[in-house]
């Protein structure tokens, strides 16, 4: 038996429900400062920011044929994953993390969480910002393929590079 080590349990994901808005814009304004703003700078970082003020949390909140999952640990909310089925396409947004728990499996989890509500002969794809190297490396690891670059709409009419990446759900590495 292993001394001092602490047997950490897998956070619990669930369905957002509406009772978790102002948390989840809490978790997700500092989850995108964190994840975004040397690349994307300051201003825009808080114009992304500020659009969580919106009913929709800036469009987090998928509409019909979505799912938005968090995952939550001692009741607090220390991820976040939303998916939504958009023809062949399981289009995935605000996957993030708390710095806590990354490298720990819990992003996996979600995403096993995610794809089990599709058909495994659709197709997964995420937008990627170019220079969140650690989001790509996350994403290769379970089977994703770089199918190339893209401009993403981070606000209203402003873009910054991206890389659209995308696996089969049959193929992803969720082990």
């Amino acid at each position: 038996m292993a001394h001092g080590s602490a047997t950490t349990q897998m956070p619990l994901i669930t369905l957002f429900q509406e009772d978790d808005k102002q948390e989840l814009r809490d978790f997700l304004a500092s989850a995108w400062t964190q994840a975004h703003e040397d690349e994307l700078g300051t201003e825009l970082t808080k114009q992304l920011v500020a659009r969580l003020e919106s009913e929709d949390l800036g469009g987090v909140v998928p509409g019909e044929y979505g799912y938005l999952y968090l995952a939550k640990s001692e009741q607090k909310i220390v991820g976040s994953l939303a998916c939504a089925l958009r023809g062949e396409v399981v289009f995935i947004w605000a996957c993030y993390l708390a710095s806590d728990f990354q490298r720990k499996g819990l992003g996996r989890a979600l995403m096993k969480q995610a794809v089990s509500e599709f058909p495994e002969d659709k197709v997964a794809g995420i937008y990627v910002l170019e220079g969140n190297e650690e989001a790509k490396q996350f994403y290769q690891k379970l089977g994703f393929i770089d199918c190339g670059e893209a401009e993403f709409e981070v606000i209203a009419d402003t873009y910054t590079p991206a890389r659209v990446m995308q696996v089969r759900i049959a193929n992803l590495n969720l082990g």
